[in-house]
């Protein structure tokens, strides 16, 4: 498993524009990052869906944007709010993003 405190915890994972969470391609964190999707339920169609309703805006924006932008907007999902939280899905969001 994945455990979400580990510092590059992200890397073992991919999204897709739909709002699927994926393992990596990477074959040394394919086991973890399978596995935890699979114990942790990250896949279930409501967790799809509103990972899907969250990158909308991102994709509706996403071709249209400067390099310069898009680095924005990575910064600014990678910090937290005046609460200390992050916004819902900041990780599927950042990939999309970075790639």
């Amino acid at each position: 498993m994945v455990s979400p405190i580990n510092a590059n915890c992200e890397d073992f994972f991919k999204y897709t524009d739909d709002g699927q969470i994926l393992a990596t391609n990477n074959s040394k964190k394919q086991l973890a990052a399978e596995t935890t999707i699979d114990k942790l339920g990250l896949n279930i169609d409501k967790l799809k869906d509103l990972r899907a309703k969250a990158l909308e805006p991102i994709l509706e924006i996403i071709n249209t944007i400067t390099e310069e932008d898009r680095q924005d907007l990575i910064l600014g999902f990678s910090e937290t709010d005046s609460k200390g939280y992050y916004e819902e899905f900041c990780a599927a969001i950042i990939y999309l993003l970075k790639n």
